[in-house]
């Protein structure tokens, strides 16, 4: 088992983040204006990174900086989280965990057209600039999805990566950090308010599909 986190551009939009496409070209462009602290292009592509259809989730991530995360064989664990920045609502916060990921790109780190409802106005644009929507990875049960961007988990730069990350958008953490993250995401469902709702109980699905992916690889690797 792999664990990854992925630093994204924030989603400012008023609708649930990452779980829709934006309304036309303009808009897809100037949301990832609102990083500033990351090595980022232009475009919003990871603006459905949630959306769960029926195909799983469809989503992209900048995967071209890390080769250990470009392998067909693995399935991971995704963390994702916004970028530092200017934003203190919007930026250094968790995104969302999501488990059973595997890789679908290329190695040259892009990926195949994204399905969907996406805006026609968008999706014109896009192929005029030659610049499809792609999705490079899958979560292929949306059970296995946790988006947690509305529950402001903040400082989530050091709690998922810590003090010696390098700035890479990609980055392979050890099960010892990912545990922290574990901590950090329970603590925030021991709130009154999130205590035996949805996305606790999405949650405690995700945890036990981690912890029997962790075992089943150890009865493997230690099979006589």
């Amino acid at each position: 088992m792999k664990f990854f986190v992925a630093i994204l551009n924030p989603d400012p939009r008023e609708k649930r983040p990452y779980s829709s496409f934006p309304k036309d070209y303009n808009e897809f462009q100037s949301i990832s204006s609102h990083q500033s602290q990351n090595k980022h292009g232009k475009g919003f592509y990871e603006c459905v990174n949630f959306l769960e259809t029926d195909y799983g989730i469809l989503g992209f991530i900048p995967m071209w900086e890390n080769k250990a995360i470009q392998d067909y064989e693995i399935e991971f664990v995704l963390i994702s989280i916004s970028c530092k920045g200017n934003n203190n609502e919007l930026n250094d916060r968790f995104i969302g965990i999501q488990a059973g990921c595997k890789y679908e790109g290329r190695i040259d780190g892009s990926g195949y057209e994204r399905l969907g409802p996406m805006p026609r106005a968008l999706k014109e644009s896009l192929d005029k600039k030659g610049s499809p929507l792609l999705y490079n990875y899958t979560c292929y049960c949306e059970r296995y999805s946790l988006n947690l961007f509305s529950e402001k988990i903040m400082n989530a730069a050091q709690i998922a990566i810590g003090e010696n990350w390098d700035g890479s958008l990609i980055t392979e953490i050890t099960t010892n950090r990912f545990i922290q993250v574990v901590k950090a995401i329970n603590k925030a469902f021991r709130r009154k308010d999130l205590r035996f709702t949805n996305e606790y109980f999405r949650w405690e699905n995700i945890k036990w599909q981690i912890k029997w992916q962790i075992r089943q690889e150890y009865k493997t690797n230690n099979a006589t």
